[in-house]
């Protein structure tokens, strides 16, 4: 009986089949024919939830929805730094260079900015694919026989806009996270560790309806607050990148032009 799950992206790392053997080995299969035990990449797991999502423009990659454009910065700092060198390279006066360095680094600042406060098109209730753990990396998940999961009147109970809020009844039991993350795919023998250290600790997990939305929320606002902090410490960065290129582009164009010359690799005095 085959098993209609799709709880994985359809990109989802595979798994070595001599590691897939092993688990089965190890922990045999479940009533549908599935094995009890499986390794994928905590990204890969997804959930279907529902919930307030924000819709973003076609042409906004997924890497820059709600973050920095980061090439679009790396690009401009890129651009100002070689056109303030060019003004020093062909004898640009001081004031001259002193005026651009402040023009570029107010336009540096406005499009840093209007990065971070970038808003979606609209936002959308509604059923919707997610990443269910807020981290990266190898896990090992077990499957739990529905009876853990309560019955369907006990699931549907808690509601997000008269969906059940922890997403649709588990009829086939579910996976759930057993051991992980690590950055690197384990061994044999360290998944038959996992399994024998955690079984216990595992069992004992309630999984009920409630427990499982207080999970999906605790995992969302952890990975929010990840991402926000990552967004913050790449902004401090590309700041004083920018500061620096422009702190060193003021000084006096003499020392300037020297120090670009010392970089290119030249000898003499090129100073005023």
């Amino acid at each position: 009986m085959s098993i209609p799950r799709h709880d994985l992206k359809s990109n989802a790392t595979q798994i070595p089949r001599e590691t897939k053997q092993a688990l089965v080995r190890l922990g045999g299969k479940n009533i549908y024919g599935e094995p009890m035990y499986r390794l994928l990449r905590a990204e890969d797991r997804i959930i279907l939830a529902p919930g307030e999502w924000a819709i973003w423009p076609d042409h906004v990659s997924v890497d820059d929805r709600g973050g920095l454009g980061i090439d679009v910065l790396q690009k401009m700092l890129t651009y100002q730094r070689e056109t303030m060198e060019h003004m020093v390279d062909r004898g640009a006066s001081q004031h001259e260079i002193d005026k651009a360095a402040k023009r570029c680094n107010g336009a540096f600042e406005e499009l840093l900015q209007s990065k971070l406060s970038s808003a979606p098109l609209r936002t959308e209730r509604g059923m919707k694919e997610i990443q269910l753990y807020p981290y990266e990396g190898f896990i090992l998940e077990k499957w739990k026989p529905v009876e853990r999961f309560g019955s369907p009147d006990e699931w549907n109970r808690i509601t997000f806009d008269g969906m059940p809020a922890a997403g649709p009844y588990p009829q086939y039991g579910d996976y759930e996270l057993l051991a992980g993350p690590t950055p690197y795919m384990p061994t044999i023998a360290q998944l038959e560790d996992a399994i024998r250290q955690n079984f216990q600790d595992v069992q004992n997990r309630p999984g009920s309806a409630a427990e499982r939305v207080r999970l999906l929320l605790e995992r969302t606002e952890q990975a929010k607050q990840a991402k926000d902090k990552e967004q913050w410490a790449k902004a401090d960065a590309f700041r004083k990148d920018n500061m620096m290129v422009m702190k060193t582009l003021s000084l006096p164009a003499g020392r300037v032009r020297q120090e670009l010359a010392t970089r290119a690799g030249k000898k003499g005095h090129y100073g005023n």
